[in-house]
């Protein structure tokens, strides 16, 4: 079937990409946002759980992920265009007054002119703030862990144990919190963001559980579904993929963990004129022209520098998903499934040729990360799979991960007879999917080529049409969107 879809995702494509100037078309918009479209289909969501299928994330999970990873996007964004953050870190206005010598003929004499200017370098600033809240945010994760860790120590039952085990640690009951921590585990964004980023490091993140003795996070499944539940993901740019926590949480946070909820906003009211400390970590710097230096801090500890490095690396994996944006794709569902199918495959490449290096593709790359999300499951998966714990190192260089990349399609080829590295445009998927649905109808090959392909592309160029143009109305920050024409 793979030969099929490659041939005919080619010829697609190109016909597809003939006509991608049409996307503008005319739409109708809704009269009001209740109406607007819902994208991605809240349906696709249902039955969406925390475990794995089979040591494998599903394709549900794979797609909050990518909600989540939107939601950090514009985490990113928010802080450094947030003019009230400018202030506290005493960034000046973009731009300032300067006097210029100029000859006036009708005066004959020069005169200082007043003019505006752009301040150099004021970008470059701006963008200084966001390794700094992540100096905060690290900071602020280490005290959630510490306390997360004894919390779920003191509400541990002795009843049901957990299937996964970890050597150095002891059995986990789960009879008497399972769905309280569930909820719980829902932190604040910057302290999500850097416990994200550090499960993405699996030899670091175990070695630090079993440095800090914390014998209890290590063994819970990542929250997909209260993660889902927290992201909004629809309105305009300005509005869209916003993670706001339910109120117990909030107090959870407040009471037992002396952390709050929201660091940007609270970063936002050092400014105010009201009395606001500072708690542990986040010092203040009388002598900056701000409340806040844009400095790194001196005191700054090793652990907290790799939880920053380790949010870095992976922002730019987010800005590579937000660049598909395949959450916003009419191809959603087919993308994952077949990104979940692919990543077990890449899996039994790790048992077939222990020796080698493999690297993931990109859509590979996103359920690898989905499954290591949750620790002890990810141990369970590689032992099972491939017969050894396989660590996710992020730090190799690109000479390396170019190496690796062109073994990884020619074993893939080979023992699969399958394509590796795949177009994972809208376009793409979404005739894949559309072929893969022929397939399974039996209608591939009842009509002639040319038709078949005709009758795909028009279907297919017309989904992708319609969801390209509600993102862009999006982008636009309009609050009414397309509709699709009935």
């Amino acid at each position: 079937m793979s030969h099929v879809i490659g041939y005919h995702t080619k010829t697609l494509h190109l016909k597809c990409a003939s006509r991608h100037e049409r996307t503008a078309t005319n739409y109708r918009y809704a009269s009001t946002p209740i109406a607007n479209p819902i994208i991605p289909n809240p349906a696709y969501f249902n039955g969406l759980d925390d475990g794995l299928k089979d040591q494998l994330p599903t394709a549900v999970q794979c797609a909050v992920h990518l909600e989540l990873l939107e939601a950090f996007h514009a985490v990113k964004i928010r802080v450094i265009e947030c003019e009230a953050l400018d202030g506290i870190f005493g960034i000046k206005a973009p731009t300032k007054t300067i006097y210029r010598r100029k000859y006036m003929k009708t005066l004959d004499k020069h005169v200082n002119q007043e003019v505006t200017v752009k301040v150099e370098g004021w970008e470059a600033r701006r963008e200084k703030k966001w390794p700094r809240y992540l100096d905060f945010a690290a900071d602020r994760f280490v005290d959630w862990a510490k306390v997360i860790d004894k919390e779920m120590a003191a509400t541990e039952g002795d009843d049901e144990k957990l299937e996964i085990r970890l050597p150095w640690l002891p059995p986990l009951g789960l009879s008497c919190a399972l769905l309280y921590w569930a909820v719980i585990l829902i932190r604040s964004v910057d302290v999500l963001m850097v416990w994200h980023a550090f499960l993405l490091n699996p030899s670091d993140y175990i070695n630090y559980c079993q440095a800090e003795s914390l014998t209890h996070l290590p063994r819970v499944s990542f929250p997909w579904t209260r993660i889902h539940e927290a992201i909004d993901s629809q309105g305009p740019r300005y509005k869209a993929w916003f993670y706001q926590l339910q109120k117990d949480n909030e107090d959870w946070l407040r009471n037992k963990a002396d952390i709050d909820p929201n660091l940007h906003q609270y970063l936002v009211n050092l400014g105010k004129p009201i009395g606001f400390t500072m708690r542990s970590g986040v010092s203040i710097d009388k002598g900056a022209t701000g409340i806040l230096s844009l400095s790194k801090p001196k005191s700054q500890s090793k652990l907290e520098k790799s939880l920053i490095a380790n949010v870095e690396r992976q922002s730019v994996f987010a800005d590579k998903m937000h660049a598909h944006l395949w959450i916003r794709s009419p191809g959603l569902g087919g993308t994952m499934n077949r990104a979940v199918e692919r990543y077990e495959n890449f899996l039994e490449l790790f048992q077939l040729y222990p020796g080698k290096m493999l690297v993931p593709n990109l859509d590979i790359d996103l359920v690898w990360h989905t499954n290591q999300l949750s620790a002890a499951g990810y141990k369970a998966t590689m032992e099972s799979r491939c017969g050894r714990f396989i660590n996710h190192d992020d730090k190799i260089g690109k000479s390396t991960l170019k190496s690796g990349m062109s073994d990884t399609d020619n074993l893939y080829r080979i023992h699969f007879g399958d394509e590796y590295s795949v177009c994972l445009c809208w376009e793409c998927q979404a005739i894949a999917s559309a072929i893969e649905d022929a397939d399974k109808d039996g209608d591939l090959f009842e009509t002639g080529s040319f038709q078949f392909a005709s009758n795909i592309t028009d279907k297919v160029q017309g989904d992708v049409d319609y969801y390209r143009a509600v993102e862009i109305a999006r982008r636009k920050n309009f609050i009414n969107l397309p509709l699709r024409p009935s």
